[in-house]
Order: structure tokens, then C-alpha cells, then sequence
């Protein structure tokens, strides 16, 4: 081969050696690059991954400890058909007894009554008092015809004298106790009560008003949310209420024995000869809300007596 093809075939060689190399290393650096895209973008999750894990512990660690059963303390004997002890703190039923049985609900109904006037009627419409108001079987609240009340006001008095007058009012304002019974059972389905809350009448004189010791406490949930002024209202020992179109005013008393009790945060009572003695009732027990509610007491205050001692008792409630 003549030193001209060996010249030339050199320099080939030297152009694709070159070439080659100048190629890998461009690819070299792209890798790096790529690995150090890679690198950042992890080292970018990586605060969001530990952050959520650290969020994660930190919600475990401030979990509040619930209240422990000391089960050598037995169920608490009363002489109610059905009864609920509930934590609204803890979110923990503390005692549960025939929950899902119906029964007479009498002056309970009374409380949704209340949501009713409150979210259909307004508390500020003046509510006239009827003889045929008056002639309503029950409590009356010292209610006299002629008289006219805000709706606020005409509330207090049926839920602290358990005053079936004002009830009947409500029911007379809004169009009859047909129509307002169809507006409390259509509230009762609204805020998730079951088919086993049925209503006839806004006062409770009705036999066949009927509920569960659950769909009584569901709506005490509501309530607390919505309207926490009703059972505010249903802790005052007595108040003045004077008639839009009178004077003087007149006393109104809270017939509720339980707001004697120092730990009493509101509730309300019910009795007939059929239903017993009916009770929802919040107390402050171990710096926790909790609600007690019992139907078809023979004796419900020393029912409530057994059961708030028997709390004290069965639980340890942690600081």
C-alpha cells in the first residue's frame, strides 16, 4: 500500500475516534444530568414525604385518650325501658340499653318543636294567644287570651314550664297541628332521625308521638350544632317575659327539678301516664358533655342520680 492510502486511512480513523468520542461523552453528560434531575426532584418530595409522615404522628400524638371501662363495675339497674350515656367529647357511647326500641316520646317533643319555630317561623313573629290556645289540655305557662308574644320568648316558656299553650300557639300560627306535625316529621327526616320518629301533635300530649333513644340523641347533636341556644335557654332557674301588647310581665319558672344540679347543662323533661318519665339531659361530668337520655323511668331524677354516680364509677376519665 503506498504511503498515500496510509495517510488518507489515518486520517479517517483520527475523524471517527474523535467523533466517537465527543459523541459518548455528550451522552455521558446528559445521563448525569439526568440523574441529577432525578436527584433534586427526590430531594424535592422528600421534605412533602417526611412532612406528611411527621403530620401523621404528630395527629397519633394528640389523639385524646378516651375514657377506660373499669368492667368490674357492673351495669347500672334503673328502672328506664331504654337509656343512653353518651361522651359528645370523646364521641363514645358510654352506656347504650334498648336503643332501638320506639317509644312515647310526651314533652321530648317539645325540642324539635323548638327547631322548627326557630328555623320555619323566626324567633321575632308575634304569635298570638287564642282562647282555643288556651282551652289545650296541660301547663299553660300562665298564658292568657288576648296576649301576643315574639316567637323567642314564647319559646322559653314551652320549654322551661313545658308550656302545651305555647305549643299550641305555634301550631295555630303556622296553620293548625295537621300542618305542623307534617313540618316536624319532615325536619325529623331532614336532620336523619328514623322512620320510628313519628309525630301527631307540636306539644307531646299525643300518645302517639314515638321515638328512639337514638334518633333523641341525634338530634341533641343537632341541636348543639344549630341552635345550642335552646338547651342555653332550658338552664335558667326563672325569667321575666312580658306580652308585646301588655304589662306588666310575669315569671316564668323552670319546672326541670335536674336544674338544681351544679353540673346541669340543659335538657328537657317528659311525662305522661303511657310514656313514663321521659329525660334528655346534658351534664358536665369529668370536664366532659355528656348526654343522658332515658324513656319510661318510674323515677327518672333517682334514675339520673344511679347513672351519673355509676359514670363515675365505671370510667377513668384521663386529664
Amino acid at each position: 500500500m503506498s504511503t498515500r492510502w496510509q495517510i488518507l486511512i489515518l486520517i479517517v480513523v483520527i475523524i471517527t475516534s474523535l467523533t466517537l468520542t465527543k459523541f459518548f461523552n455528550r451522552t455521558i453528560f446528559i445521563d448525569n444530568n439526568a440523574i441529577k434531575s432525578q436527584t433534586a426532584s427526590a430531594s424535592l418530595k422528600t421534605p412533602d414525604s417526611l412532612s406528611y409522615q411527621q403530620a401523621s404522628l404528630s395527629n397519633l400524638s394528640t389523639v385524646q385518650k378516651i375514657p377506660a371501662r373499669k368492667w368490674d363495675i357492673l351495669d347500672p339497674k334503673t328502672t328506664a325501658k331504654a337509656t343512653i350515656i353518651y361522651s359528645l367529647d370523646d364521641g363514645l357511647p358510654l352506656y347504650i340499653k334498648n336503643s332501638h326500641e320506639s317509644h312515647i316520646l310526651a314533652s321530648l317533643t317539645k325540642l324539635l318543636t323548638s327547631v322548627v319555630v326557630i328555623e320555619d317561623i323566626g324567633i321575632y313573629k308575634r304569635i298570638p294567644i287564642t282562647q282555643k290556645v288556651i282551652d289545650t289540655q296541660g301547663l299553660s305557662g300562665y298564658l292568657k287570651t288576648g296576649q301576643s308574644y315574639n316567637a323567642r320568648d314564647l319559646l322559653k316558656i314551652m320549654l322551661l314550664a313545658s308550656s302545651n299553650d305555647a305549643a299550641a300557639a305555634f301550631e295555630e300560627y303556622i296553620g293548625g297541628k295537621e300542618i305542623m306535625a307534617r313540618k316536624i316529621n319532615k325536619k325529623a327526616s331532614e336532620i336523619g332521625l328514623s322512620d320510628k320518629f313519628i309525630v301527631e301533635d307540636a306539644s307531646g300530649l299525643s300518645d302517639y308521638n314515638y321515638g328512639t333513644t337514638d334518633d333523641c340523641l341525634k338530634l341533641t347533636k343537632y341541636i348543639l350544632k344549630k341552635h345550642p341556644e335552646i338547651f342555653t335557654w332550658t338552664q335558667t332557674h326563672e325569667f321575666l317575659v312580658k306580652p308585646l301588647n301588655e304589662s306588666p310581665g310575669h315569671m316564668v319558672y323552670n319546672i326541670n327539678e335536674l336544674i338544681s344540679y351544679r353540673s346541669f347543662l340543659g335538657g328537657k323533661t317528659g311525662t305522661s301516664e303511657m310514656a313514663g318519665e321521659n329525660l334528655i339531659s346534658i351534664f358536665n361530668i369529668k370536664d366532659r358533655r355528656v348526654v343522658l337520655i332515658t324513656m319510661g323511668s318510674e323515677d327518672r331524677n333517682k334514675d339520673v342520680d344511679i347513672l351519673i354516680n355509676w359514670i363515675q364509677k365505671a370510667f377513668s376519665f384521663p386529664e
